[in-house]
């Protein structure tokens, strides 16, 4: 069972890889957007929640799999794999909530061209 305590550090943890990883590319211009926007891509609502808080105005967040969708058995269609291949960042869990980013979404995409952030 989870204690509060590893809870509460697992949420900070990721707060600040995510912290890192916005800051990190928003210094290089290259990787900006056409409005000048870090675009970001997180596989589930809550890495994309905390992108948006923590990016603000500097960042432009999707999110690929959709409201009131089961997270372990979703797939990327060929549209979510374009969205994630146009991102300067993408955020997925790495605790095997989302198995199919290794599997099925980074295998596709150049990602030598933008963060990938393993939370």
């Amino acid at each position: 069972m989870i204690s509060t305590k590893q809870t509460i550090l697992a949420v900070c943890v990721v707060a600040v890889l995510a912290v890192a990883s916005i800051g990190a590319v928003m210094m290089h211009n290259d990787d900006k957007g056409d409005d000048g926007k870090v675009d970001v891509v997180a596989s589930f609502y809550p890495l994309g929640y905390m992108a948006e808080i923590i990016g603000g105005d500097h960042v432009n967040v999707s999110t690929l799999i959709p409201e009131n969708t089961e997270v372990h058995s979703w797939s990327p269609s060929a549209s979510d794999i374009l969205t994630a291949a146009k991102a300067d960042i993408l955020l997925y869990n790495g605790a095997g909530l989302d198995t199919w980013v290794e599997s099925n979404l980074l295998p596709s995409i150049d990602t030598d061209r933008m963060l990938v952030v393993k939370t």
